[in-house]
């Protein structure tokens, strides 16, 4: 099948892709159930995409969190060392700093080894088109799948489903697929989910277009730095 530039940014956006009917309200496990694997951490890209210098970075929730709040000694006060997303930001704004490092540090590590976070960055590698998705990995059989949580202005919020159809030793190349079964939101439970991609898993026409990707720089600890490191 065609691959093309444009097929990756619908490999981040599935619902361009499919009608915006390939999501679902439930993910393959209720909740986090198999460990990420740090191997997946870094810069990649896709070897379809005609564009070289876009890529996906894959970060931990460590990476994401963990590096916003500091101290400010000369001004006596809370100060931003990293990026972090807004709401850290603010919290870090408002909040005492300590308890606001001390229930940060808590989170972090509940999410840390369960959930990615995904960046798909276009515009020649720069621009962060869609920024830190997270997203946690299920086994259905033998096979790999990410849960990746979607939200824009035309829904509330869902998940599409990348299989990780292969992923060689070295962790330097990975092969995926996404499903496209657009009768997912009909679906009222995960366990239905599971049921359905059990079902399908063998089939072809249950997924999108195959993508291949190859491990750029293994660098995940912030987006700038990402950029820098990518190209």
């Amino acid at each position: 099948m065609k691959k093309s530039h444009q097929f990756l940014i619908v490999c981040m956006a599935l619902i361009v892709a499919i009608g915006c009917r390939s999501v679902s309200k439930y993910t393959i496990d209720s909740n986090p159930v198999t460990k990420t694997d740090s191997g997946l951490l870094g810069i990649w890209k896709a070897m379809e995409d005609t564009s070289v210098a876009d890529f996906i970075l894959v970060q931990s929730p460590y990476d994401v969190h963990h590096p916003i709040i500091g101290w400010d000694s000369v001004n006596k006060r809370p100060a931003i060392i990293g990026e972090g997303n807004i709401a850290d930001k603010r919290l870090a704004a408002t909040l005492d700093v300590e308890r606001t490092k001390r229930e940060r540090h808590e989170e972090i590590m509940k999410e840390q080894g369960l959930y990615y976070y995904i960046t798909y960055f276009n515009h020649h590698g720069i621009n962060p088109l869609y920024q830190q998705w997270t997203a946690f990995p299920s086994v259905v059989g033998n096979s790999k799948f990410l849960n990746v949580y979607y939200q824009d202005e035309h829904i509330l919020g869902g998940h599409f489903f990348v299989r990780l159809i292969h992923i060689n030793k070295s962790y330097d190349s990975i092969t995926t697929a996404i499903i496209a079964d657009t009768t997912l939101d009909m679906l009222n439970n995960a366990k239905e989910l599971r049921n359905r991609v059990t079902k399908n898993i063998k089939s072809p026409s249950f997924y999108s277009d195959t993508l291949h990707f190859y491990k750029a720089n293994g660098y995940h600890l912030t987006l700038k730095g990402a950029v820098l490191k990518a190209n």
